[in-house]
């Protein structure tokens, strides 16, 4: 009788054990999951601000060069000329001959 209890003491144990660590794991694994789930979550609403911001970005930069293509055109038929090609500006004065070139250096 004593054996028995022993044993059946031992094996209570045992699932005890077994039974904590598959706790422990099922949890942790749950909580990778919950925050996996929240960092999908965080970055889809950060891609969705950023496509967002690009579409606001390429929308300006039409009416930039709409702008742009407005005034160089109104110079023209003032008899100044503008070229851009990459990052360099060529102005030319049809009236008095003058050239003058000049590199587009970024500012912030």
């Amino acid at each position: 009788m004593n054996n028995l209890i022993t044993i059946l003491n031992i094996v209570l144990s045992a699932a005890t054990i077994l039974g904590g660590v598959g706790a422990y794991k099922f949890g942790f694994h749950r909580a990778v999951s919950e925050v996996q789930e929240r960092v999908i979550s965080a970055l889809e609403t950060e891609l969705n601000e950023i496509r967002t911001q690009l579409a606001d970005v390429k929308k300006e930069n039409i009416r930039l060069n709409h702008t742009l293509d407005t005034i160089i055109a109104a110079l023209a038929k003032n008899g100044t000329y503008i070229t851009i090609s990459g990052d360099m500006i060529t102005i030319e004065n049809s009236h008095d001959g003058s050239v003058h070139v000049t590199r587009i250096t970024e500012s912030q």
